[in-house]
């Protein structure tokens, strides 16, 4: 017998929470309720339709939970009912799946955890890749003590994750009706538009967040306005449904203050989860082919009694001009039995425009709103429930009469079902022109997506397996039956019900929704549980490609996905690419991968929670911070190799840590580092904080405050007088706590710029510009070594103006003369010149060993050398990584101020040597001046491919060069450090729930002989109990 599981009426999750909390004391439940609650199940029963009163029980209950648990705040809001119907386009066919499986004998399984697995499952959401952690409410909370309490929270109950959860049931399933992750792509428009950059079936199209600054926004609209040819341009939200928020407009009316009011309207923002869309889109409006309407209209004919009594239903269409009109195509990517195949349904859906093209009004332009016609025409409004009573029971007035035709009239004259039969621009066109269009824009987007087509059960099941996802295209076919490809739907309309047949019943219209899935199973369940319909009409589903997916051993989990268009998206998508190349293949649940995680290589970006750790590490220790993170990230912690040495960001990029293990371990720190106090202003009055700069060499000196966990370079103080430095910190906006206070280095090594930037400014320095270099630094722990690597071409970047404009006696900020960062530079660009801030980056920076003269330039660097291991070597024992394989790596940047130092005698010597000085260590750098600058040595890839060749293995690009310098000391990590937490664990929790190498350094603690022979964890927890 075939068994199914298919997600309650409700999502999910509140199932779960619903079972979890009914038995909860404090939740006083009512007769109704509790009469519910012993019978919840009916939540599965699609053959019933779920009653108003159950629905009514079922919020009260949610609205009882959410009022006495605070864990559920705002739970309520969340609330949705799954349609069990075709009345409405919102529907995800949970009730169509059901008769269907119901009709080839399938017996369905309400909990599915107690059996090894299942043969089909449907409807439970795709939530792409593993993300754990829910940070949202995280970051909210101000006090470390509830943000511990929250963390804690995390891990007793990650078993009750409702992504553990959906998971477990997927990689049960033989077939899943979902491809995991692509709906990530297929559900955002931002998303697939910067996957798809650059396909010609693309309109021109830009994308921006409402949280953009003004002047990026003003950027976008007028690089956006220059590059369209349209007189028109679509607004529509990255996220949005169902044409919410969705405008086509003149160009003339896209301006910053339109924008704003636009995305702001709650008109526009319906179904926006937040009650605000965050990610908008403006798009080339793309003009449609012209569609002539002809002849009577067909509601009058199925509609005879009620046009004689409403003759206004009767009219004729003859136009002259014709009608804007849209297309939805339907797909079906599958996996079975690691074969994918791709499939185009053989028939277009098109919705046709209320009016002509006349004067380009919103209704001539957009044929979203074609229900309305009828309803204006006939004076009734959309009543989808009381339009079921009327199909089944038939109409009892004239009311009804016109309900019934306003809804069925509105798909027989402005929508039709084509193919080259009906298609306007001809069958040839068809055949020849358009079709061969889309099967390259279905391949095209299969081939885009193909890193992210993975199947839960993957690696979970034996035998026949696999899963699938049909989804829609929404097109736009042009005068010359060009597809152009506006959006894809993962839960599209697709049609009606049986019922639809009465009205339309050769399906010229509208296509009959349980047909079409019965094919859909047909070309998946059925071939993977040999189950079979004799009504499934196979052809309806056109191939366009057939791929063999190979068998890979070597796997990577891509735990940040490289989807989007950030700078870091960008970075791991380039890692991927890699990696794609060298035979790996991408799996991002790691909770499904059984076996071969400990094979696999991960790839982790930093959550706000890992963040927050890293700031404790002081107060965690060592220890406890990395048992904390294994926690919180289990699967991180079996892998073979991982992108992260998780502590680096505490001992190497916290300033303020840093200065103290480089002055505690190292005799000459202050010839690395100028001079340097750090500061908690939280635990020091001022009288305190001036003292300690009075009692130090920073007296009578002009002083550097920095934030110890600031970045690009805010939060920067400089002043010669203490009190003011004081001042600063105390009223600092970001309510930082710790400080480095440093010797301000006051006689800087210039830069002359020479040159023509990208963004047309010239450059003719006259006496330089302040700069600091970035040498790029990989850091590699394998067990117990560390092992160091410096990128062979490091980076020189400059301030925004020369320094002796910081001499001018004037209001200017001196932060553009004085400052290095980039971010000013980018903000110089953006306020002052009026260029593109992404443009500095670009021009004010370039090769080291451009800008520094060759005859200094090898001295510079071997001085770097010795900072950088020296630096490294000071915190070696406290770089660890939270994988127990103890084989992870990450890639740095060190900044080094360039000070002079004179060659002859004289201060005023002509010949000046840059000397360098160590400012920070950045352990996540941002990599968007090397993609520029090194260009011609293979730009990022490079770089990328070379940390992979060393880390992981993998091999170099013909084109490749291994660009990183090993940089050897002859020091072993200390692996002996242990503290008492560990070695207390073994009392406080049952020993065999603690990691593998955590009872290994117990007994080597306790020096118990013959360790080296106790290689389970049963046989150490033995020894230790002996103890």
């Amino acid at each position: 017998m075939n068994t199914f599981f298919i997600s309650p009426i409700i999502p999910l999750r509140f199932y779960i929470i619903i079972q979890k909390e009914k038995k909860n004391p404090i939740l006083q439940w009512n007769n109704k309720e509790l009469q519910l609650l012993s019978n919840i199940n009916i939540l599965f029963d699609y053959s019933n339709e779920l009653s108003d009163e159950n629905k009514k029980t079922i919020v009260n209950i949610i609205e009882k939970i959410t009022n006495n648990i605070p864990e559920y705040n705002n739970l309520d809001q969340k609330l949705t009912f799954v349609n069990q119907n075709t009345f409405k386009e919102i529907t995800n066919y949970n009730y169509v799946y059901y008769y269907l499986l119901k009709e080839r004998n399938y017996e369905q399984i309400i909990n599915p955890y107690p059996v090894d697995s299942i043969n089909m499952c449907v409807g439970l959401s795709d939530t792409g890749p593993l993300v754990e952690l829910d940070t949202s409410k995280f970051k909210k909370l101000e006090k470390d003590t509830d943000k511990f309490a929250y963390i804690n929270k995390l891990i007793e109950s990650k078993k009750d994750n409702i992504k553990h959860i959906t998971f477990d049931i997927m990689s049960k399933s033989h077939i899943d009706t979902k491809i995991n992750t692509i709906t990530k792509i297929l559900s955002n428009k931002s998303v697939l538009y910067y996957t798809l950059k650059g396909e010609n079936f693309i309109p021109i199209s830009d994308s921006f967040e409402i949280t953009d600054e003004d002047s990026v926004l003003n950027n976008l609209i007028n690089n956006f306005i220059e590059s369209t040819q349209s007189d028109y341009f679509v607004i529509k939200p990255a996220e949005g449904t169902l044409s919410d928020g969705v405008g086509i407009l003149n160009k003339n009316e896209l301006n910053l203050n339109f924008v704003k009011t636009w995305t702001s309207n709650p008109v526009n923002n319906k179904y926006a989860i937040t009650g605000q869309y965050s990610s908008w889109i403006l798009s080339e409006f793309i003009q449609s082919f012209l569609w002539k309407l002809q002849g009577q209209n067909i509601t009058s004919s199925v509609f005879p009694q009620l046009t004689e009594k409403e003759s206004k239903l009767k009219f004729n269409f003859d136009d002259k001009i014709g009608r804007i009109n849209k297309f939805r195509f339907w797909v079906l990517y599958t996996i079975i039995d690691g074969e994918f195949t791709s499939y185009l349904y053989k028939n277009g859906y098109c919705e046709i425009a209320l009016e002509e093209l006349t004067n380009y009004s919103k209704t001539q332009l957009d044929p979203a709103d074609i229900e309305t016609f009828y309803q204006n025409l006939l004076d009734v409004e959309e009543d989808p429930d009381k339009l079921k009573e009327i199909v089944k029971n038939g109409p009892i007035n004239l009311e009804d009469e016109k309900i019934e035709a306003s809804f069925i009239g509105t798909y027989l004259d402005y929508a039709r079902v084509v193919n080259e039969s009906n298609y306007p621009l001809g069958k040839d066109a068809w055949n020849n022109s358009l079709m061969p269009q889309m099967y390259s824009l279905v391949n095209t987007l299969a081939s885009k997506m193909k890193r992210f087509m993975n199947c839960l059960n993957k690696y979970t099941l034996k035998g026949s397996k696999g899963c699938y996802s049909f989804f829609a295209l929404d097109i736009i076919i042009d005068k010359n039956s060009k597809p152009w490809l506006l959006e894809t739907n993962s839960r599209p309309f697709v049609g009606f019900g049986n019922y639809f047949n009465k009205y339309d019943p050769d399906n010229k219209h509208v296509l009959n929704v349980n047909k079409v899935f019965n094919s859909v199973l047909g070309l998946t369940t059925d071939i993977v549980n040999t189950s079979g319909n004799k009504n499934v009409e196979y052809s309806d589903f056109l191939v366009t490609h057939i791929d063999k997916i190979p068998n890979r051993n070597n796997i990577y989990v891509p735990l940040s996905l490289g989807i989007t268009s950030s700078a870091t998206s960008k970075v791991y998508n380039e890692i991927y690419n890699i990696l794609d190349k060298n035979n790996y293949t991408s799996f991002p649940y790691p909770s499904q991968m059984t076996n071969k995680l400990n094979k696999s290589v991960g790839f982790r970006g930093m959550s706000p929670i890992s963040k927050f750790l890293i700031s404790k590490i002081s107060e965690l220790g060592n220890d406890k911070f990395v048992d904390l993170m294994q926690n919180l990230f289990p699967y991180d912690a079996k892998m073979k190799v991982l992108n992260r040495i998780n502590t680096l960001a505490f001992y190497l990029g916290d300033k303020a840590e840093m200065t103290k293990i480089l002055k505690s371990n190292v005799k000459n720190w202050d010839s690395i580092i100028p001079y340097s106090e750090t500061i908690d202003i939280s635990e020091l009055s001022d009288n305190d904080i001036l003292n300690k700069i009075q009692n130090s060499p920073l007296n009578n000196s002009k002083i550097i405050a920095k934030p110890a966990y600031g970045q690009q370079g805010k939060g920067i103080i400089i002043s010669d007088s203490p009190q003011t430095i004081i001042n600063k910190m105390k009223n600092n906006e970001d309510s930082e706590k710790d400080f480095v206070l440093s010797k301000y280095l006051n006689d800087p090594y210039l830069i002359k710029l020479n040159k023509t930037g990208v963004s047309g400014v010239i450059y003719k320095d006259l006496s330089g510009r302040k700069a600091h270099l970035r040498a790029y630094v990989l850091v590699h722990r394998i067990k117990n070594q560390l092992k160091v690597y410096l990128y062979k071409e490091s980076l020189v970047f400059c301030a925004a103006k020369e320094y002796n404009s910081c001499n001018v006696s004037n209001n200017s900020p001196k932060e553009f003369c004085n400052l290095t960062n980039l971010y000013f530079g980018s903000k110089y660009y953006k306020e002052v010149l009026n260029k593109n801030p992404g443009d500095a980056y670009k021009d004010l920076s370039g090769l080291a060993r451009d800008l520094i003269p060759q005859e200094h330039y090898k001295k510079l660097m071997d001085r770097i050398k010795y900072i950088i291991i020296t630096t490294i070597l000071a915190v070696k024992d406290n770089l660890l990584c939270i994988n127990s394989n103890n084989n992870c790596y990450q890639y740095i940047a060190f900044d080094l101020h360039l000070e002079n130092e004179s060659t002859g005698n004289s201060v005023n010597a002509v010949n000046k040597v840059p000397v360098p000085w160590l400012l920070e260590v950045n352990a996540t750098p941002g990599l968007k001046s090397p993609d520029y600058q090194w260009q011609e040595i293979g730009g990022l890839q490079n770089f990328l491919e070379s940390i992979l060749n060393i880390t992981v293995g993998t091999k170099m690009s013909k084109s490749g060069n291994q660009l990183f310098e090993y940089l050897p000391f002859n020091k072993k990590v200390s692996t002996d450090k242990i503290d008492k937490e560990t070695l207390s664990k073994v009392d406080k929790y049952s020993c065999m729930s603690n990691y593998y190498h955590d009872l290994k350094k117990v007994l080597k603690l306790l020096n118990y002989p013959g360790r080296s022979y106790l290689t389970t964890k049963k046989e150490m927890c033995d020894a230790i109990k002996n103890l």
